[in-house]
């Protein structure tokens, strides 16, 4: 420990009370059902949630996930990977996107529906055409109250793009320089482009399609500066399980058992960025994670704590409380800069966190958010 007890708990007291009302809230919550009393309601609440959207008020049928957010502590984790299902059942029994109705509403949970809707349809159909006019059209349609909603989209179109020639199957190289072109060819403006990269290389990574080499990352190697990195931010996912890692001793080792020739330094930063983001992601449902999570990263040595710091920040930002993120931002930024000194603005909450929820919040709201970050933490949103 690099802090004392008395600190410690000075610390704790201090961001208890700057977030009392909060905690006081999240008390009342009711305790976890059993795994399979979850898993009862998830699937219940994804039966009736798609058919709403579908057939009644899809605004009401967003709205319900948002309460299912608030009002259960359990489902949090799973919020973001619940949309995506919601966007695949939705195509399942609509597969018509002119047909559908969407507001603001159905951006909740890190834009899973618009993530998985269009790849559900390219996956099905293969129609780019069909899947950028919906992106279009979202853009057209809450686009000044979401402003990133179009381009969310397009990551969701990025995510379909490398399965959808099945002679490339067996070829990541060649899966990716498909989808690449593709996204070129298809994007109205560069963040539509990037995040239609981002997507591609992101679900590459999340289903580990390797190209079987010890350099976990050699895919990007090959890319132009630009594209390198943003293969390199979104297919880091590929190197490692991070499932049941807690510190970055466990982490050493589930890299060195999969790796025993060692890891780039690119390589090993990206990790740690992504074990930020998913540590935050599996204890978004726990009511003050804040202390122990701080712990794990500041006992990463050198800059890799900060790193870690940003990927949770990230996580915080996209996966907390629907249109309330910066809240949990607030509270975690608060808490680490007290036990990390060294953190600079830049650390916490940090400048891709901030453009997260910039294109998340709709322009008032994004104004009061920037003055609460101003207010209480020094930051300005550009």
């Amino acid at each position: 420990m690099k802090s004392a007890v008395t600190a410690r708990v000075l610390i704790f007291l201090a961001v208890t009370a700057f977030v009392g009302i909060t905690v006081v809230l999240q008390s009342r919550l009711p305790h976890a059902p059993s795994e399979q009393q979850q898993k009862t309601q998830y699937d219940k609440n994804l039966y009736e949630i798609s058919t709403t959207i579908i057939s009644e008020d899809a605004a009401t049928g967003f709205k319900k996930i948002d309460e299912l957010y608030k009002n259960n502590l359990w489902f949090r984790p799973h919020c973001y990977e619940f949309a995506l299902e919601v966007g695949a059942a939705v195509y399942a029994k609509q597969k018509d996107p002119s047909k559908l109705s969407l507001g603001p509403e159905s951006v909740v949970c890190n834009y899973g529906f618009y993530q998985e809707y269009p790849r559900a349809l390219l996956l099905d159909r293969g129609s780019i055409e069909t899947a950028v006019q919906f992106c279009a059209a979202t853009g057209k349609n809450i686009g000044q109250l979401v402003p990133d909603a179009e381009a969310e989209c397009f990551r969701g179109i990025g995510r379909a793009l490398p399965f959808i020639k099945k002679d490339f199957q067996n070829d990541p190289v060649k899966m990716a320089t498909y989808a690449i072109a593709q996204c070129k060819n298809i994007s109205p403006n560069p963040a539509d482009y990037n995040n239609c990269l981002s997507g591609l290389f992101n679900k590459l990574g999340r289903e580990a399609v390797s190209v079987g080499t010890a350099n976990p990352l050699a895919l990007c190697d090959g890319f132009e500066p630009d594209i390198r990195t943003r293969c390199i931010g979104n297919y880091k996912w590929a190197v490692v399980p991070l499932a049941g890692i807690t510190s970055f001793a466990e982490l050493q080792k589930a890299l060195s058992d999969i790796y025993p020739q060692g890891i780039s330094t690119t390589t090993l930063e990206a990790v740690v960025w992504s074990f930020g983001y998913d540590t935050a992601h599996l204890h978004i449902g726990e009511r003050s994670p804040y202390q122990s999570d701080i712990q794990a990263c500041e006992d990463m040595p050198g800059t890799l704590a900060s790193l870690c710091i940003k990927g949770y920040s990230v996580g915080l930002a996209k996966l907390g409380i629907p249109n309330r993120q910066h809240v949990a931002l607030l509270q975690f930024c608060t808490e680490a800069r007290a036990v990390m000194p060294v953190l600079k603005q830049d650390d916490c909450p940090g400048s891709a966190a901030l453009e997260y929820l910039e294109g998340f919040y709709a322009p008032q709201q994004r104004e009061a958010m920037c003055r609460e970050f101003e207010e209480k933490l020094g930051v300005r949103c550009e």
